[in-house]
């Protein structure tokens, strides 16, 4: 059993403040690369001082990496086999170079229709990092077998190739739900975990 945090774009001082008052945690994952552009140009905002902090404190640290939820934007870019090599390229380099443990893949709002392309870069992406030994999560949705085909992601395909998936049990209502009501109740989070690993 693992405690994982993820900490957003905070500043290093927000996460210095969260951790020090934060007990049992195990893992942290700051928000550090973004796909900036199809080409596979990374925005990274990593911090080398921060990893020291964090692994003087005993944690792993896993930088989380997203697409924007950019559909368009991911589209393209899978599409394209060097952009890819691109970014993989400079995300897992840098990974490498902070001496970070591991890294998280969190690409969100992609088409239906990207499925096999996103499937074929996480296989390149984690080939790439387990080079480097890195280890690889990714984050999918909670899970639905009404509707998990229709998405990009092949929940069975990526299991194969990850180390870890992070179940996203979560939005059950939400800002634009017709309902008030729990953003993750536990009949709700508990169903969708079974559906999941269905």
């Amino acid at each position: 059993l693992q405690f994982w945090a993820w900490t957003g774009r905070a500043s290093d001082q927000h996460i210095q403040t969260w951790v020090t008052r934060t007990s049992g945690l195990d893992v942290i994952s700051p928000t550090w690369f973004q796909l900036e552009s199809v080409d596979g140009a990374v925005t990274d905002t990593s911090s080398p001082s921060l990893v020291k902090w964090l692994k003087n404190r005993g944690l792993e640290i896993h930088p989380l990496i997203h697409n924007q939820f950019d559909a368009e934007l991911t589209a393209h870019f899978l599409a394209d086999q060097i952009a890819q090599e691109k970014f993989i390229s400079s995300v897992v380099n840098q990974a490498a170079s902070l001496g970070v443990d591991g890294l998280n893949l969190d690409f969100e709002a992609m088409n239906g229709d990207d499925r096999q392309a996103y499937t074929e870069f996480v296989r390149k992406f984690t080939a790439q990092a387990h080079d480097k030994n890195l280890i690889v999560s990714v984050d999918l949705p909670r899970g639905s077998l009404a509707w998990n085909h229709l998405t990009a992601y092949d929940h069975e395909q990526l299991a194969s190739i990850v180390d870890y998936i992070i179940t996203m049990a979560y939005d059950q209502h939400y800002k634009g739900s017709n309902t008030p009501g729990s953003v993750s109740g536990l009949n709700w989070a508990d169903n969708g975990v079974k559906e999941f690993l269905s």
